[in-house]
């Protein structure tokens, strides 16, 4: 029998109840035992007439932010201050991810601080070397993690988190990719 795996997953939505929740079911599919930390982003109108809360409320372990703001950078401040579980990923609403080859890698593989996952981006497989990568194919020690903490309100916030991390160590590169990233417009 497998360990139990305690990870915190982040969702950051904005107007995607449907794949935010399919992206929340598949996770906990796979870890059971996970806390999930859903930040809604949405503006108020939708938020009244999707009523994401009342649909996930039968999710255990489940943490609902009704943030006002859509920043994706405060939504992950917001979620990292409820951080309960030693590993934590960031996920997306409109991403695809391989959580069963997350958790094999994560069962099977020694790691410290924060291990890399290639990926795929518009169906090219990517194994990029540096910070310069999606933060959802990371997964990071909390302790770690809280290291790094806060993303600054900017673009390219993520990257600027995941340099710091790759200054004060080394990942571990993990040889299966979780994530299957679509385009958002940028490169990565």
């Amino acid at each position: 029998m497998e360990p139990a795996l305690s990870i915190s997953a982040i969702f950051v939505t904005y107007k995607m109840k449907d794949g935010v929740t399919e992206r929340i079911m598949q996770f906990k599919q796979h870890f059971p035992d996970s806390q999930i930390i859903v930040v809604d982003n949405s503006p108020a109108t939708y938020k009244r007439y999707a009523k994401l809360g009342e649909a996930l409320s039968g999710i255990t372990q489940l943490d609902y932010i009704d943030n006002p703001t859509n920043s994706r950078f405060t939504a992950y401040n917001l979620a990292c201050a409820k951080i309960s579980h030693p590993y934590v990923v960031f996920r997306t609403d409109d991403d695809t991810f391989d959580e069963a080859t997350l958790r094999a890698q994560l069962v099977t593989t020694q790691w410290q601080h924060f291990a890399v996952t290639p990926h795929y981006f518009k169906q090219d497989y990517q194994i990029p070397l540096s910070w310069q990568r999606p933060i959802e194919g990371v997964i990071f020690d909390t302790a770690f993690l809280q290291l790094l903490l806060p993303f600054e309100e900017e673009a390219g916030a993520d990257w600027a988190l995941l340099e710091r991390a790759f200054t004060l160590a080394s990942p571990a590169y993990f040889n299966q990719p979780v994530l299957y990233k679509a385009a958002h417009g940028r490169t990565v």
